[in-house]
C-alpha cells in the first residue's frame, strides 16, 4: 500500500535533517510536499491513496500520491505525537515482520498504542484514515463568526471548479489552532482542539474571543485548507503588518498558498490574497517567499501584456526590493543556504521586473568575467547566473553595443557544457533590442558552418524562450507564421506547437495586442486540415485550453486585480 512509500519519503526528510547541515530539511515539509500535493489532489483525476491496483505505471499521478501519504503521515503524528507514532510502528513491524500487511494492519497497532499511551481515544486511527485513504482529494475548512467566543467551522471537500462542488465526500479533519492569547505554534501545542465528524457539514468552536486573530491548522500540519470570513482575515492581516513572525512562517506560508489557491478557485476574491502580501517586505525566510513565488508567478505571466502590469511591476519590487537589500546581492562566503536561496528567488523577481538592482548586480559581475582569463573560473555564482546573465543582456539596450551579446555567444562557442549553454541560450533570449532579436531568430534555423549556435542542440530552445519576452512575442509569432516549414522541417513536427505552447501562457483577452486572437485563428485554422498528428493535435488543443482558461480567469479575476493595485 502506498502508505509504504509515505514513510520512506517522511523518513527521508527526518534523516535530512538528522545528517546536520542548515538547509532546514523538516522546515521544507509545507512547500516540498504538503502544497506540491495538494496542488494536484485538487484536480478530478486525482487518485486515492489507497488502491486495490497492483500493478500500475508510475507516472507524475502516482508520485503525487506518494507525496500526499507522506503529508498524511505528518498529520497523524500531529494528532498521535511522535512518541506514539513510533512506538506504534515498531510494534507494527515487529508483528508482521515475516508477514503481508494491509494499512488496516498498521491503523490497528497505532490505535492500540494510542489507547496504552492514553494520548487519543476520540476514534480509531482506521475511521479517520479510512476518510483519507480510501478517497481522493481534501476538504476546505470555512471559518466564520458566531458570535464573541464562537466560530462557525465547516467542511466540503475542495475542487477549483465551482459547478463540481455537490461533491459528497467529507472526512475526519483534526482542528488544531493558535491564538492571539496564546501564539504557541511548538508541535507540543499542534494537538486536535476539536474534530470535525466525517458526518459534519458544520459545527461549533469556542474560543476566548473572536476579536482576536486565529489560525486554525498551524504549520498546514493537517491535510487540508483554510479560510476565514472577512473579520477573521482582516485580524490576521493586521497581525502580520505589526509583526509577522509572531505567526510562524510554516502557517504563514500555507495561509498564503490557501488563499492564493483558494482565490483561484473561486472560493474567496483574490483582493483577499493580494492583501495577505502587504506584508512581506519584512519578510526573510525563503519558505514563506517559496510559496509568494510559486502564487505570483501566474499573476506574472497573466499580467505581462495588459493595462495592470506597470501596476503589478511596481506593486511586487515594493515587496522585493527592501529584503534584497537587508541581505545584499552579492553573495559572501558567509552566506547560509537559506540565505543564498533567499537572494535567488529575490534576484530572480528584480531582474524579471528590470530593476537597477539587477543590472547593477549584472554589470559588476560581467565586469569582472570580461576581463578575466578564459581559463579563470566564471565569476558569477552558479545559482544566480540565470538572471544574471539574463539581466545583463536585458541592460545591454543599446542596438549599437553587442558586447555583452557577443561575449556570451562566444562563451557559448567556446564552453562545452550542456547547463551552460542552456543558460546563454536563455540569456540571449532575453534581449530587448528588436533588431538583435531578430538576428537571434535568423540563427535558430540557420544550419550554416558560420553560425555559432548548435541549431540541433538549441535552435527550438532559444525560440521558445523569445517567446517568453515580451518585447519578442509578436516577432517569434511572425518568425512562426512566415516561416513554418523552414521550422517544422529543421526541429521537427512539433516544434511550432512547442513554441505556441511556450507564447500562450503570456496571452488572455486583456492583452494589449490583438495576438491572442492571431495565435486563436492560426490554431484553429491548424486542427481543421486532414491528418494533422496525434501528438500535434493534442498540443494544439492544450493550448487552445490555456488560451481559454487564461480568458476565464482574466474574466473574473482581472478588473479585481486591476482595482486592489491601482487602489494602493
Amino acid at each position: 500500500f502506498r502508505l509504504n512509500e509515505g514513510f520512506a519519503r517522511y523518513l527521508q526528510f527526518i534523516g535530512a535533517n538528522f545528517s546536520g547541515g542548515d538547509f532546514r530539511s523538516l522546515d521544507r515539509y509545507v512547500i516540498d510536499v504538503t502544497q506540491l500535493a495538494m496542488a494536484y489532489d485538487e484536480l478530478d483525476t486525482t487518485e486515492p491513496v489507497h488502491s486495490n491496483i497492483t500493478h500500475r505505471v508510475v507516472d507524475q499521478a502516482s508520485r503525487v500520491v506518494y507525496e500526499k501519504a507522506a503529508g498524511l503521515i505528518r498529520m497523524m503524528q500531529s494528532f498521535l505525537t511522535e512518541e506514539t507514532l513510533i512506538k506504534g510502528l515498531r510494534t507494527y513491524l515487529k508483528r508482521h515482520q515475516f508477514s503481508g500487511v494491509t494499512q488496516d494492519d498498521l491503523f490497528k497497532a497505532l490505535t492500540e498504542q494510542a489507547e496504552a499511551d492514553d494520548t487519543f481515544t476520540e476514534y480509531t486511527v482506521k475511521e479517520i484514515m479510512d476518510t483519507w485513504t480510501l478517497q481522493s482529494g481534501f476538504p476546505i475548512v470555512q471559518v466564520s463568526v458566531a458570535d464573541s467566543q464562537t466560530l462557525y467551522i465547516s467542511q466540503e471537500r475542495y475542487r477549483p471548479d465551482p459547478m463540481s462542488r455537490n461533491s459528497s465526500e467529507l472526512w475526519y479533519v483534526p482542528i488544531s489552532f493558535v491564538t492571539a492569547a496564546n501564539p504557541d505554534f511548538s508541535a507540543s501545542n499542534s494537538r486536535p482542539k476539536a474534530w470535525i465528524d466525517k458526518n459534519t457539514l458544520l459545527q461549533t468552536l469556542t474560543i476566548d474571543s473572536t476579536n482576536e486573530w486565529i489560525i486554525i491548522n498551524p504549520d498546514a500540519r493537517g491535510f487540508y485548507r483554510v479560510i476565514y470570513d472577512d473579520h477573521l482575515t482582516g485580524l490576521i492581516q493586521e497581525q502580520l503588518l505589526k509583526d509577522h513572525e509572531v505567526i510562524s512562517f510554516g502557517s504563514r506560508s500555507q495561509l498564503l498558498d490557501d488563499y492564493f489557491r483558494s482565490a483561484s478557485a473561486k472560493y474567496v476574491n483574490i483582493q483577499h490574497a493580494l492583501s495577505l502580501t502587504r506584508y512581506l517586505s519584512q519578510e526573510n525566510d525563503f519558505i514563506v517567499w517559496t510559496t509568494v513565488v510559486n502564487n505570483l508567478a501566474p499573476l506574472y505571466t497573466r499580467l505581462a501584456d495588459t493595462d495592470a502590469y506597470e501596476a503589478f511591476r511596481d506593486y511586487v519590487l515594493s515587496l522585493v526590493v527592501e529584503p534584497l537589500q537587508r541581505i545584499g546581492s552579492n553573495q559572501l562566503p558567509t552566506d547560509s543556504t537559506p540565505i543564498a536561496v533567499l537572494r535567488t528567488q529575490l534576484l530572480d523577481w528584480v531582474c524579471s521586473l528590470s530593476h537597477e538592482i539587477c543590472s547593477q548586480t549584472a554589470d559588476q559581475l560581467f565586469s569582472a568575467w570580461l576581463s578575466a582569463s578564459p581559463q579563470d573560473k566564471v565569476p558569477v555564482p552558479t545559482d544566480i547566473q540565470p538572471m544574471i546573465y539574463c539581466g545583463a543582456v536585458t541592460a545591454s539596450n543599446d542596438p549599437t553595443n553587442t558586447t555583452i551579446q557577443d561575449f556570451l555567444l562566444e562563451e557559448y562557442a567556446r564552453n562545452r557544457d550542456a547547463r551552460q549553454q542552456t543558460l546563454i541560450v536563455n540569456a540571449l533570449a532575453c534581449d530587448q533590442v528588436e533588431a538583435n532579436l531578430e538576428k537571434l531568430l535568423e540563427k535558430a534555423v540557420d544550419n550554416s558552418t558560420g553560425n555559432e549556435l548548435n541549431v540541433g542542440a538549441h535552435g527550438l530552445q532559444l525560440l521558445q524562450s523569445i517567446a517568453r519576452n515580451s518585447a519578442g512575442r509578436q516577432l517569434i509569432w511572425d518568425f512562426v507564421v512566415n516561416n513554418q516549414s523552414d521550422i517544422t522541417a529543421m526541429h521537427g513536427v512539433m516544434a511550432v506547437p512547442n513554441i505556441i505552447s511556450s507564447l500562450v501562457g503570456y496571452l488572455s483577452p486583456k492583452s494589449t495586442t490583438t495576438l491572442p486572437q492571431q495565435v486563436e485563428t492560426f490554431i484553429n485554422t491548424y486542427l481543421s486540415q486532414p491528418d494533422v498528428p496525434t501528438q500535434v493535435r493534442n498540443s494544439l488543443q492544450t493550448s487552445l485550453s490555456t488560451l481559454s482558461n487564461n480568458g476565464a480567469w482574466m474574466d473574473y479575476h482581472y478588473n479585481d486585480v486591476n482595482s486592489w493595485l491601482t487602489g494602493l
